[in-house]
């Protein structure tokens, strides 16, 4: 099985890898270079459109037999804001479905900055002190002091959009 993933992330492509892991044997996976068709800080629902784009977009660029799009940002629900990442995955026959990873609140302080026009990983690195905090441990692994680096917080994600695939006849 080939699976294409519109990212070149290293932590995202291991996070499908994890998660087709526990279900599958024989798979190969690339990771895409293809855009999100959203803003590079995405709110709401522009985190399911981008993950949607890129998912079908890596598709097509391989001819995989699926194509995952992983997308994360902000979502506002409850009144308040939470940091999440929504994964998108699409067969050879159209079919697509999706789901969210873990929802956590967003700290002002990244929010502050993110309304200022910056990237959540540009304001992570800031307050790190670290670069290229996003294909690393990510706001989630800062956050949690390390115990939850974001390609683990992912994988929940990824087999929530995969649960439609593995049972068909319920979908």
């Amino acid at each position: 099985m080939k699976i294409a993933v519109g990212t070149r992330n290293p932590k995202k492509i291991e996070a499908v890898k994890t998660a087709f892991g526990l279900y599958f044997n024989d798979f190969h996976i690339e990771g895409v270079d293809v855009g999100s068709s959203v803003s590079n800080q995405p709110f709401n629902e522009d985190l399911k459109k981008g993950a949607e784009y890129r998912a079908i977009e890596a598709r097509k660029k391989t001819d995989a037999d699926y194509g995952i799009g992983l997308e994360g940002g902000i979502i506002e629900l409850y009144s308040k804001y939470y940091i999440t990442s929504y994964t998108a995955i699409v067969d050879k026959n159209g079919n697509c479905h999706g789901s969210h990873d873990m929802l956590w609140e967003c700290p002002q302080v990244l929010l502050e900055g993110i309304r200022t026009g910056k990237e959540m990983g540009d304001v992570m690195d800031e307050m790190t002190g670290k670069e290229n905090t996003k294909q690393q441990e990510g706001g989630i692994g800062y956050f949690t002091k390390g115990k939850l680096p974001r390609s683990k917080a992912m994988v929940n994600g990824v087999i929530g959009a995969l649960i439609p695939f593995l049972n068909k006849e319920h979908y």
